[in-house]
């Protein structure tokens, strides 16, 4: 409190050009970590992509329009589209998430250590 007030803006010492404000910490993920979360994006959207071909119009719902969307349907909803039971939405789901699971360990075997890095990076 007994210390005077610095504007960011101010030079670092006399005669330079740097700014305090270029010293401070970055807040944030580092350029690194974000092409690194891109270049994970890209990868899962092509192994999705990839999935999506052995999945009937059912599967391919319950991924998109529940499993992956920011806004999920109900299984009412799903059941509704295709004049079946909220039940056997349930159980396609409970499938299509086995299925994937599958698809994933004999894709990307080492798929548990990434996801448990990815998920927990401060373990």
């Amino acid at each position: 409190m007994d210390n005077w007030d610095v504007s960011l803006e101010s030079p670092v010492r006399e005669g330079s050009d740097e700014e305090q404000k270029n010293f401070l910490p970055m807040v944030g993920p580092t350029v690194e970590e974000r092409v690194a979360e891109k270049e994970v994006q890209e990868w899962m959207g092509t192994v999705l992509d990839t999935l999506r071909e052995t999945l009937n119009d059912k599967e391919k719902a319950i991924l998109a329009d529940r499993l992956l969307s920011d806004e999920p349907l109900t299984l009412q909803d799903i059941a509704d589209r295709f004049d079946i039971s909220r039940e056997r939405v349930r159980q396609i789901e409970a499938n299509l998430l086995k299925k994937m699971r599958e698809y994933f360990e004999k894709e990307v075997p080492d798929i548990k250590d990434f996801l448990a890095e990815f998920l927990n990076p401060w373990r």
